[in-house]
């Protein structure tokens, strides 16, 4: 999920023609490069103070001194044969600024989606050690229950498209939905706060009632399939993320994964270069939409995320750390930088007025809510169509009786 500052959309970032700020002048142009300068030189200023700061306060509510160390066995067993040294987990925002890119493809994508939410609204009660148990016992509980159930493969392999991967997906969202109450937040299809973390991140489905939303649920989902040896990514398109099992490295599946709904859908490429948001030639190109994402690109993915918040919160010192440091990850996403060119223009009015005219040509709030209003419809009728009967919540996988494990 990405923001529009204008119409606070749940799926809807700006698409790569429209973050390029028009201008009707060459001094406007001049004042954007000069925006985009000041925002470099002020970045590196304040991330060096944040790093050598000694100050006792902790960005990281909930965790302080508390010691995250936090090991996936699956994502290591599945990881390059690089001679690289283990190292520590990060256990707080601030060290992530140390972390090179192979130190961050070697965390836990859970935890790194967590250590963004900490200190955030939303976040006062985040535990992270407690959080990513509960994720491991969630785990435990999709593998027992997948291997329960394997027989429906076996004695039926076309009901799931003759593949193992698609069913073992399928019970891994099932058994999320139906066991342990993974679901979407309804209330903010239309207009999602950006002020409350829950919405943004997973703890809002982990330990909580408040839900998650198309950029949650899909890592959760990427979370609890990489400790099962899972081979799965997150994935973005323009105002939409999902999830995708890519095993092509090893001569295996790639589909994608859209749990978002009721249920698992698989659509193609060519669905998502056209939903919600259909993608022009230079996004095609540009080597960020529709890829499998990497731990370091996923971190973008969250950064961005944390800095919608922060800038909503009216912290925008802070959002503008977090805009930086996404695109020092993946600088071909050209969202980071916008997002970062914006959040730097709040602080200097006669560049924010250069921008006014390119933002009232966008269309009117009226249409894009009939636009979100469309895309909601589809949504809701892509799942009647396509769901099978087995994950229908009128027609249930399975019938499991008790309280699975992390659910109190």
């Amino acid at each position: 999920m990405s923001k529009s500052k204008h119409t606070k959309q749940e799926s809807q970032p700006l698409p790569a023609d429209n973050i390029k700020i028009q201008s009707q002048s060459r001094q406007a142009q001049i004042a954007i490069y000069f925006v985009v300068f000041l925002a470099g030189v002020f970045i590196s200023v304040a991330a060096m103070s944040y790093l050598k700061s000694d100050s006792s306060t902790e960005i990281a509510q909930g965790t302080g001194s508390e010691d995250v160390q936090v090991t996936n066995i699956a994502l290591i067993e599945n990881a390059d044969q690089r001679p690289v040294q283990q190292l520590d987990q990060p256990q707080s925002f601030r060290d992530l600024f140390a972390l090179e890119d192979f130190q961050i493809d070697q965390c836990d994508i859970a935890l790194l989606n967590l250590i963004c939410a900490q200190g955030l609204p939303g976040s006062e009660e985040l535990d992270v050690t407690q959080t990513i148990k509960t994720l491991d016992k969630w785990a435990e509980h999709v593998k027992a229950e997948t291997a329960k159930h394997l027989y429906r493969f076996q004695q039926n392999p076309s009901e799931y498209n003759n593949s193992e991967a698609y069913f073992k997906t399928l019970m891994l969202i099932v058994v999320l939905q139906d066991d342990l109450n993974v679901k979407y937040n309804a209330e903010n299809i239309l207009e999602p706060d950006f002020t409350n973390s829950q919405d943004l991140f997973i703890h809002g489905m982990v330990g909580s009632e408040n839900g998650g939303t198309c950029v949650s649920m899909p890592t959760l989902y990427v979370a609890v399939g990489q400790r099962l040896g899972y081979p799965m990514n997150l994935v973005v398109t323009k105002g939409h993320v999902f999830a995708r099992w890519d095993d092509t490295d090893d001569g295996g599946e790639r589909f994608n994964i859209e749990g978002t709904n009721r249920g698992l859908n698989t659509p193609t490429d060519e669905h998502y270069r056209n939903w919600p948001y259909k993608l022009t030639d230079a996004e095609r190109s540009d080597n960020w939409f529709l890829k499998s994402l990497s731990p370091v690109e996923a971190l973008t993915v969250f950064l961005l995320q944390r800095g919608h918040c922060l800038e909503d919160t009216k912290k925008l010192h802070d959002a503008q750390v977090a805009y930086a440091l996404a695109h020092r990850l993946a600088p071909q996403s050209k969202q980071s930088l916008y997002f970062l060119a914006q959040a730097v223009a709040k602080e200097i009015p006669g560049i924010a007025r250069t921008r006014a005219a390119g933002q009232r040509s966008r269309g009117n709030p009226n249409s894009q809510r009939a636009a979100r209003s469309e895309w909601y419809e589809s949504m809701k009728e892509h799942e009647r169509s396509v769901i099978k009967p087995d994950v229908n919540p009128d027609s249930p996988l399975r019938s499991l009786g008790g309280n699975p494990p992390g659910s109190n």
